[in-house]
């Protein structure tokens, strides 16, 4: 789950340039395992590190912060940690695969629940530099969890009240090679067949628009355009953002429960209402709109439980004092019960 982050620009409701090295990969605090992605020497944990990697290196210490070394010469960063293994300690060779700790937002995270993993290798120039890490991380996920198809929605947009935009699906992928269907659904109704679409928001919010992706078997996968739409009247205006997230991701079963958890950012008013798209009630919680940023409740909680199997797109939104609204969703693949 890609972490709901994207730009200084959303913070602060103004357009701006920022560049993020690194992946943030998003989560449940608290909940998700943050495992090692490669064999590797333990160089530093917290504010410790080991002797030779102080120097001409890229490793920078920070209570939450684990640094490991490969054996080509890459350092590998894990960040925001809740928690740190205990066994995770300077000088000790990890297998991948290995518990590292658990995933927070804890540092400069901003107040968003992810980990932040970050390779860096030399660069032609001698320098270090950041080595790009989605590939890899395409790759592992497929190898971990054979997909069939995957929607892909990105990337996502920051624009002004009237402007128009092109919504694009076509970067999905499909095993068999083939995509056979795509379908966007909108919030007014709207239903478009094609990989991308052009629309036009007159309102200020944070939207989340649906993909749906099929292949020729009838395979399924959803991902969700975000649309920061920046009130042209009110550019100084923050817009209300929000992160939703849910534990377990996979494996779950029709009766098992699920925790979701919700922070809005740039607004403190008002209230989160889930609806989990399976007809039940909806449900209100109430985050602190990260008024703290490392506070340890800052996340509201919540859990649900599906009686059905099947794929459900879930909802939530808060209204900032101006009627501005933030719209997150989630899919969550439900099995049956086991027998």
């Amino acid at each position: 789950m890609v972490c709901d982050r994207y730009a200084d620009g959303e913070r602060t409701g103004k357009r701006a340039i920022y560049y993020h090295s690194g992946l943030d990969i998003g989560g449940s605090e608290g909940l998700v395992e943050v495992i090692a992605a490669t064999d590797g020497l333990v160089v530093s944990v917290g504010e410790t590190v080991l002797d030779g990697h102080k120097k001409d290196t890229p490793v920078s210490p920070r209570y939450d912060v684990v640094y490991m070394l490969d054996g080509r010469g890459w350092y590998y960063r894990y960040s925001h940690l809740k928690e740190i293994d205990e066994s995770i300690v300077p000088g000790r060779v990890v297998s991948r695969g290995e518990r590292i700790g658990l995933l927070g937002k804890e540092g400069g995270s901003g107040g968003w629940s992810h980990l932040h993993f970050e390779i860096k290798s030399r660069q032609p120039s001698g320098k270090w530099g950041t080595q790009e890490g989605y590939a890899f991380l395409w790759e592992a996920y497929q190898r971990e969890y054979k997909p069939h198809v995957i929607a892909v929605a990105r990337p996502h947009h920051v624009i002004f009240t009237d402007e128009t935009v092109t919504l694009d699906g076509s970067r999905s992928w499909s095993k068999s090679g083939k995509i056979a269907g795509y379908e966007w659904r909108f919030d007014d109704g709207t239903v478009v067949k094609t990989p991308q679409v052009q629309r036009t928001y007159g309102r200020p919010g944070r939207y989340s628009e649906i993909l749906r992706v099929t292949d020729d078997e009838g395979n399924l996968s959803y991902d969700f355009g975000v649309v920061i739409v920046v009130d042209r009247e009110n550019a100084d205006r923050a817009i209300p953002s929000i992160h939703p997230n849910f534990y377990p991701t996979t494996g779950i079963r029709a009766g098992d429960p699920i925790t979701f958890k919700v922070r809005t950012f740039n607004t403190t008013a008002g209230k989160e209402v889930w609806d989990f798209g399976d007809g039940s009630n909806k449900v209100e919680v109430q985050s602190d709109g990260n008024a703290v940023k490392l506070a340890p409740d800052g996340y509201a909680s919540t859990t649900h439980t599906y009686e059905k199997p099947g794929d459900y797109v879930v909802s939530v939104t808060r209204t900032n004092e101006h009627g501005v609204t933030a719209i997150g969703r989630l899919h969550i693949h439900v099995d049956a019960k086991l027998e």
